[in-house]
């Protein structure tokens, strides 16, 4: 299976596609600002997933030893 994404409409929109024996199936279509934002969203709660688990004090140990 593969994922491939795709410029359409002058720039405007991303379409994701799968592939899948051969024949490509259309997923989403999303604006660039959609696709901007989705990455932002996934940053930020990316970064704030390791604050998190770096301000633990039982960071890189395990809870039974």
């Amino acid at each position: 299976m593969d994922i491939i994404i795709r410029d359409k409409e002058e720039y405007l929109y991303f379409s994701f596609f799968i592939l899948y024996r051969n024949i490509y199936y259309k997923v989403m279509e999303i604006s660039y600002l959609e696709l901007y934002l989705l990455k932002k969203y996934i940053w930020y709660n990316y970064i704030n997933y390791i604050k998190v688990n770096l301000s633990r004090k039982d960071c890189g140990r395990s809870f039974y030893a």
